[in-house]
């Protein structure tokens, strides 16, 4: 059945599409608002704005339906919110929330057709075009941005986009350089919580909406400046005192599998390998399996150096408490292939260093092999006193050694 509607006030056509979506299929808020929006405006300029609305939207469409509403939402987080709470009021239907008084206030679309053409014409053109931009270069490592968006999607943190929707003012000139400043500090600041057993799901949403605030529209040191002040705090929060630097010995030494995730495991030493790789000019496997390729022929596994047999445990007093906890820290651990890792699980030490001899750089700095015929990789050794040496016995002074070569890797990678 047909039923034909006539409205006389131009005002009432929101009001009456949202009571017939309320009573029918439900609309997406997105497409709610197209109706809220594009209703205010006269019909005779509506080819004027509609074309624009729909160019946008259907662009972050062809990544994912899913992705406007994301847009739409994030964008009056990154512009508008103030407070935790406020980031909140936008978790549900933000298409109602932009209409209550309070909002209205700031965002000032309802019944103004002036602010819905300027919104469409600017707002809408400039961070859709952002946001998009956005999407589509995280998946990719060799972004015109550098490596960080897509570092930052691969650790499921698409929050990246709100801080950077905050930071860039409308048609800022500096977008760029904040797209590759943000992505980089929010890869160093997700980093350094887990690898000094200071983060925490919760805290972390809280402590990006207060960056979200601090820095909305602001230039690129002020930016970098709120940003490693936030880091500072939330390490500082997590263990209960004022901390000054983030690469503390006392807060990395017992990072391992112990306290991080395996994901984040296999990232790290998969940013391990790409550093040496960039630094040496040598070749290491593709960043994508190392750091979330499981399957059997392309896929890496992580690797305990010392397995579980009676030599490796004589080597900590036959305790196998403190064998337990040595041998699950970074410095104990790597990544191997599905195959080698599968060949190599029981060997004692000096044969599985056979099978890191031919895997990733990591890996190889274990064998002599490495320190005999590699002159780039001696001379990125030496400049920055990083400490790798080859290993004829691996215990607990060589786990030391190897979690204290990762913490100045960490510094290199996260400065």
């Amino acid at each position: 059945m047909l039923v034909q509607i006539d409205i006389s006030e131009t005002q009432d056509v929101p009001m009456v599409f949202e009571v017939i979506n309320d009573r029918g299929e439900r609309l997406k808020p997105y497409e709610v608002l197209k109706g809220k929006l594009l209703g205010q405006i006269p019909k005779e300029e509506i080819d004027t704005y509609h074309p624009t609305w729909q160019r946008h939207v259907y662009a972050i469409q062809s990544s994912d339906e899913s992705y406007v509403d994301d847009f739409f939402r994030t964008l009056f987080r990154a512009r508008y919110i103030r407070t935790h709470a406020e980031y909140r009021e936008f978790d549900g239907d933000y298409h109602k929330t932009i209409y209550e008084p309070k909002w209205n206030e700031v965002i000032r679309l309802k019944q103004n057709p002036l602010e819905v053409k300027r919104f469409i014409t600017n707002d809408l053109s400039y961070y859709a075009d952002l946001y998009r931009g956005i999407i589509d270069e995280a998946k990719n490592i060799d972004s015109e941005y550098g490596p960080y968006l897509y570092y930052n999607y691969l650790n499921g943190q698409d929050r990246q986009v709100l801080l950077i929707l905050s930071a860039c003012a409308l048609n800022d000139e500096m977008d760029r350089e904040k797209v590759r400043l943000i992505s980089r500090l929010f890869d160093k600041h997700f980093s350094l919580l887990q690898l000094t057993d200071s983060y925490d799901s919760n805290s972390f949403t809280e402590s990006l909406i207060d960056l979200t605030t601090r820095i909305r529209n602001r230039p690129l040191d002020e930016i970098d400046e709120a940003y490693h002040s936030q880091i500072l705090k939330d390490i500082s929060h997590a263990k209960g005192t004022e901390v000054e630097n983030p690469y503390d010995w006392n807060f990395f030494r017992d990072a391992g599998r112990l306290t991080l995730g395996e994901k984040f495991i296999r990232y790290f030493f998969a940013r391990v390998d790409r550093l040496i790789a960039s630094e040496t000019g040598m070749s290491t496997a593709d960043f994508y399996n190392m750091a979330r390729n499981t399957g059997p022929v392309y896929g890496f596994h992580i690797e305990h150096i010392l397995a579980h047999n009676d030599e490796n445990r004589t080597l900590f007093n036959n305790d196998d408490e403190l064998f337990r906890l040595e041998r699950n820290r970074l410095g104990a651990l790597l990544l191997l292939r599905g195959p080698d890792n599968s060949a190599s699980s029981n060997e004692i030490f000096m044969n599985k260093i056979k099978t890191y001899a031919g895997s990733l750089l990591w890996n190889q700095t274990l064998h002599p092999d490495l320190y005999h015929n590699k002159k780039r990789f001696l001379e990125f050794n030496s400049t920055y006193g990083l400490g790798f040496r080859p290993y004829d016995v691996y215990g607990k002074e060589a786990i030391d050694e190897r979690q204290l070569v990762l913490l100045k890797l960490m510094k290199l990678m996260w400065p």
